[in-house]
């Protein structure tokens, strides 16, 4: 049955023509701090600096979408980082098909909406045992369905990558444009002119 839904959920996503949807602009990122509430914290838990030989946990979640239910992607760990590497999915139902080193399209059996599940939805885990060495924790594009994420209502949009994770080091910068809000500062109209 499991297999069914999978395949099913595949194959909405390859007839669906791939025009905007729900989520224009979603973006994918990185975190070690699973209770960020808003982009400064997120941005804060991009880095962490543990222990030898302790374990350590990347989130993966998404950001600025109104609702969705199916992405795709690759994760990669840089060589030297983590002894060994789990992962898992988050959302309900946990349908997963591919490899996260070559590919994985998750399925929720449930969408997932900014307004039921918060505007800052981790949707996937990275276990680390942390060995000393520096690196990342990466989103890369899925080799088939390059930034997929498909929503509520089998609509394809494509998320950017807003920030990966770094281990013992800065993660480095993604893609100019993709970033989280920001404050704005408040001017006078004659500064701002």
């Amino acid at each position: 049955m499991k297999h069914l839904v999978i395949t099913l959920a595949i194959v909405a996503m390859l007839a669906v023509p791939a025009v905007a949807g729900m989520n224009p602009d979603c973006k994918v990122f990185v975190t070690f701090d699973d209770s960020a509430t808003d982009y400064a914290e997120v941005e804060a838990g991009a880095r962490v600096d543990p222990t030898i030989y302790t374990n350590v946990t990347g989130y993966i979640g998404m950001c600025d979408f109104s609702s969705w239910t199916t992405i795709s992607l690759m994760v990669s760990v840089d060589a030297g980082v983590s002894g060994a590497t789990s992962y898992a999915s988050l959302l309900p139902g946990g349908l997963a098909i591919g490899t996260w080193e070559g590919g994985i399209t998750l399925a929720s059996t449930d969408a997932i909406t900014a307004a039921a599940d918060g505007p800052f939805y981790f949707f996937a885990t990275a276990g680390l045992f942390v060995v000393g060495g520096a690196g990342e924790v990466k989103v890369l594009d899925h080799g088939e369905y390059p930034r997929w994420v498909v929503d509520s209502v089998g609509d394809v949009d494509y998320y950017c990558l807003w920030q990966n994770g770094g281990v013992n080091m800065d993660p480095a910068g993604i893609e100019p444009g993709c970033f989280g809000d920001t404050a704005v500062k408040t001017e006078t109209w004659g500064s701002i002119k």
